[in-house]
């Protein structure tokens, strides 16, 4: 019986149909959804695809032997020649995948199987395969010890092959490391100690010119998308292109012609690990080279005879020993405590430079912030002199004559440096004395009124309203008390009015 985790992208059919089969005794499973954004974000955060791994065996149950990633438009399109009719079908297109007895396809690959072994006693395991048709027959083994069909074992799947120099040189400048995988490219920005990493899911014919303008496009979207995290003083990153000796060889030129810089070469740099390979390591492809580095690794063999650390028989304990072991002891502590005292300056200068690259945050927050003052000091004056809007602009209403006598075409009101209002009104009138009026009735302690460009214009012979006037109110502060005292007045005011 398979002990998988299945994690499911994009179906919540799918995810329930896994559950289905799991019930029917098929396939021990653990279901989990994972938005792929959410995935990549995390992997940006944890700056490497390993840490989102991690992050995901915090939530796994226990005794996992590893992360299944399936997409139900793969299932689709790779098992069936007609998609299922219905999401009853899904069941049993789930366990065609997940059948030991089926042979590995030379098709699409349709899974990532990510080891979740971390137990530092046993060799990490670098499950590597192609999907050329020539070679889908010899990892059938292979895919039978998983207990999956079509398996999609890429080299940066089960442990990424670059060893990132930069990664603990906090002051190295930005460096985009381009790693071309069997269908993805990683591409990984290293700057200030931290990796910003994302995949792109890609599978190039070849080197054709559409492959480079893409990835093109990707190294510039990808450096655009970091540049928002660095620093701001951080400089401009430098592209370092991951690749064999005979792999893409046209690569490094062509991204040179498309971006107009440099970009340096570097050899991949393994970690240590075991290879499960099964083959006579004639890999063809684009990837060959690094397949066959690891394939030289897995069938490396001890020499019998070890001429740098040869057998040395033991002799009788010296009475000496006792203290030469103390004194080991002694030295090996003392290293221990000084190693941790370093860690711990460390750490207080890591936070040290954070706390400085924060105030310096708040400071250009502040300067940005400094052309509001004003309009931040005059609205706390209003507010601090209890001043509504709204109780001024129905004080206006009520003292604004009746209908048919007047009527306002434009209104405005604007704030002031000192803390009053400006407000700006036109419109039309049956003739000049209601502008007076007018004028007269939003005068009182609080207010400044003055009408102006007071002119006849031709109108319509059923139109009374001939005459345009503009008036400026200016409004100074008053408690809210003063509008309620105000109330009675300006009705009285508005009857006035002729």
């Amino acid at each position: 019986m398979s002990r998988l985790a299945i994690i499911d992208w994009d179906s919540r059919e799918l995810r329930l149909a896994v559950a289905d089969l799991a019930r029917r005794g098929a396939c021990r499973v653990h279901c989990q959804t994972l938005n792929w954004d959410d995935a990549e974000r995390k992997g940006l955060e944890a700056g490497s695809f390993e840490a989102v791994v991690e992050l995901l065996a915090e939530r796994l149950p226990r005794g996992c032997q590893g992360v299944l990633f399936a997409q139900r438009s793969h299932l689709e399109s790779l098992t069936l020649s007609l998609p299922p009719a219905t999401d009853a079908e899904l069941p049993a297109l789930v366990e065609n995948h997940l059948a030991v007895e089926s042979v590995a396809s030379d098709a699409e690959a349709s899974y990532d199987v990510l080891s979740l072994d971390n137990d530092p006693e046993s060799p990490r395991k670098v499950l590597a395969t192609t999907m050329d048709r020539a070679l889908a027959e010899r990892y059938r083994g292979l895919a039978a010890q998983l207990k999956l069909t079509r398996p999609r074992l890429c080299v940066r799947a089960a442990a990424t092959p670059v060893v990132f120099e930069s990664t603990n040189d906090p002051s190295g400048p930005p460096r985009l490391y381009v790693v071309p995988n069997v269908e993805d490219v990683d591409m990984t920005v290293v700057a200030n100690g931290v990796r910003y990493w994302r995949s792109v899911y890609c599978s190039p014919t070849g080197e054709s010119e559409a492959f480079f303008d893409f990835l093109s496009d990707e190294v510039v979207r990808t450096l655009a998308v970091a540049a928002d995290a660095l620093p701001e003083e951080a400089p401009p990153a430098s592209i370092v292109a991951v690749l064999g000796a005979h792999e893409a060889p046209s690569l490094v030129a062509e991204l040179q012609r498309r971006l107009d810089t440099d970009v340096e070469r570097r050899e991949p740099r393994l970690v240590d690990a075991e290879v499960e390979f099964e083959g006579d390591g004639d890999l063809p492809g684009r990837f060959a080279p690094l397949l066959g580095v690891l394939t030289q690794l897995q069938r490396g063999e001890r020499p019998h005879v070890d001429l740098l650390n040869p057998v040395v028989h033991k002799a009788p304990a010296s009475p000496k020993r006792t203290w030469v072991l103390a004194g080991v002891a002694t030295a090996v502590a003392l290293a221990i405590a000084a190693f941790t005292l370093h860690e711990e300056v460390a750490e207080r200068q890591a936070e040290s430079e954070l706390l400085a690259r924060q105030l310096k945050t708040q400071r250009d927050e502040l300067k940005k912030a400094a052309p509001y003052s004003t309009a931040w000091s005059a609205i706390q004056r209003w507010d601090q002199s209890h001043v509504v809007w709204l109780d001024e602009l129905r004080d206006l209403a009520l003292r604004f004559p009746q209908p048919g006598k007047a009527v306002a075409l434009d209104f405005s009101a604007s704030r002031s440096s000192s803390g009053a209002a400006t407000v700006r009104l036109s419109g039309k009138a049956t003739d000049p004395t209601v502008v007076a009026s007018l004028d007269r009735a939003l005068r009182d302690d609080y207010r400044e009124a003055l009408s102006r460009n007071l002119r006849e214009q031709a109108v319509a012979s059923d139109d009374p309203l001939a005459w345009r006037f503009e008036s400026l109110i200016n409004v100074r502060p008053r408690p809210a008390k003063a509008y309620r005292e105000a109330f009675d007045a300006g009705i009285a005011s508005e009857e006035a009015l002729p």
